[in-house]
């Protein structure tokens, strides 16, 4: 049960520091804060119409994943297309969360 609640709590905290990575990007924005090593997120730059930034969260999940790095994946909360990344692996560490 330790090891258990020892990779619960670091993968908690993943999603923390993926949360304050994102807060440090001019053109993202946390939709619903850092909760059960998930984080949901989007980029929203000015300008852009709903449906181009569904597109361009689209992109960002499909070319990620394709790396096979990490899997953030599309959601949808309040009609809004959004990132959904949870950090639950147990070796993840912060600098690699920033790099994404």
């Amino acid at each position: 049960i330790r090891l258990y609640y020892a990779g619960y709590v670091h993968a908690m905290h993943g999603a923390e520091w993926e949360e304050a990575a994102i807060k440090n990007d001019p053109f993202a924005e946390i939709i619903s804060p850092a909760r059960l090593a998930i984080v949901n997120f989007g980029y929203r730059p000015t300008g852009l119409t709903e449906k181009q930034t569904a597109v361009l969260n689209s992109t960002i999940a499909e070319k990620n994943n394709i790396k096979g790095y990490a899997g953030i994946y599309t959601t949808e909360l309040k009609g809004i297309k959004v990132l959904r990344m949870c950090a639950l692996h147990s070796d993840v560490t912060k600098k690699e969360i920033e790099k994404l």
